[in-house]
């Protein structure tokens, strides 16, 4: 019966999902002019990535972007918001959500 337990604890915790769960390397950045959020594969291969940017203005505008991309190795992919002229408007908010998956 100990062994069996052992087994089933054992191959449960090597089929577990978590067990090959992996971190891409993001990047967010955030100034008064821009919002910029990246995402670098670092894998031997291809992942499949989706994010968005928004940014809140002092005016009460909100500003998004967004990518859906497949990212291969070694590649950057970045989406960003921005203001053309910082004298009027300036962020005073922002998020960054980045989603990545093997592909």
């Amino acid at each position: 019966m100990k062994k069996l337990i052992l087994l089933s604890l054992v191959s449960l915790l090597f089929t577990s999902s978590a067990f090959a769960a992996w971190r891409a390397q993001m990047r967010f950045f955030a100034s008064p002019v821009q919002i910029n959020a990246q995402v670098f594969n670092p894998k031997p291969y291809p992942i499949h990535c989706w994010g968005n940017v928004f940014g809140s203005t002092m005016r009460g505008a909100v500003l998004n972007a967004w990518f859906n991309n497949v990212i291969y190795p070694g590649e950057v992919r970045s989406t960003f918001v921005g203001i053309h002229d910082p004298r009027y408007d300036r962020f005073v908010g922002h998020w960054s959500n980045i989603v990545c998956e093997e592909y």
